[in-house]
C-alpha cells in the first residue's frame, strides 16, 4: 500500500507479501511495525495500538517521504507490517498473475527462478539442474506454472492425488518438494 502523509490510515488496507519478494521487486526494507489487530490492545503492550501505529508510520513518512507497506506475517491478534521505500533495483519481471521471473541481478538478465506468490517454484541451479518446490500448494496453477518452465520432455501431472513427473525417457518419478532434476 502506497502511504504518504495524506493517507496514513490506508495502512490498514495493506496486502500480504514477504520481505524477500518485496526486495526482489525493487523495494528497500525500512522497518517492521508490530501491531495489534484485535482492537483490544492497550498502550504498554508489546504490539502497537492503532493510534500508536499511525504515529510511528507518520514519523517514518516524515523521514523517508512516500513509503509502501505490506503485511509480512499475521497471527490471531497481531500483525507485522513491513515498511519499504522504492529503490529501483528490480530483479523481477511479471510474467503471469502472481508469477515473476527472478534474475541474478538487476543489471544481468540471467534467469535464476520462477516465483509464484512467495515461493520459488522452479529454481535454475548453477550445476544445470532445476529445483522444484510447490510451497505446499498442490494447485492447478502451481502445476501449470511448473510445467511451463520444466525442460523439454518433462511433465508434471497428478494421478490418484499424487504428483508425478514423467521424464523424457518415459520414466515416472514421484514429485517431492526441493527435488532436483
Amino acid at each position: 500500500m502506497r502511504i504518504n502523509k495524506s493517507n496514513l490510515e490506508d495502512v490498514f488496507k495493506s496486502t500480504k507479501a514477504d520481505v524477500e519478494t518485496m526486495e526482489l521487486k525493487g523495494y528497500e526494507y525500512i522497518q517492521n511495525l508490530f501491531a495489534d489487530s484485535s482492537g483490544f490492545g492497550q498502550e504498554g503492550e508489546a504490539s502497537l495500538t492503532p493510534s500508536q501505529l499511525l504515529k510511528e508510520l507518520e514519523a517514518i513518512v516524515s523521514e523517508h517521504g512516500t513509503v509502501y507497506t505490506f503485511i509480512s506475517s499475521q497471527g490471531h491478534f497481531q500483525v507485522n507490517i513491513g515498511v519499504y521505500k522504492r529503490q529501483g533495483n528490480k530483479r523481477t519481471r511479471k510474467i503471469a498473475n502472481n508469477t515473476l521471473e527472478v534474475y541474478k541481478t538487476s543489471a544481468c538478465k540471467q534467469l535464476v527462478a520462477i516465483r509464484l506468490h512467495d515461493t520459488n517454484i522452479v529454481t535454475y541451479l548453477e550445476n544445470g539442474k532445476i529445483r522444484l518446490d510447490n510451497g505446499g500448494w498442490e494447485t492447478v496453477t502451481t502445476k501449470e506454472r511448473i510445467n511451463r518452465y520444466l525442460p523439454t520432455g518433462y511433465l508434471l501431472y497428478q494421478e490418484n492425488w499424487n504428483w508425478l513427473i514423467r521424464t523424457p525417457s518415459g520414466k515416472t518419478i514421484k514429485y517431492k518438494n526441493n527435488m532436483e532434476i
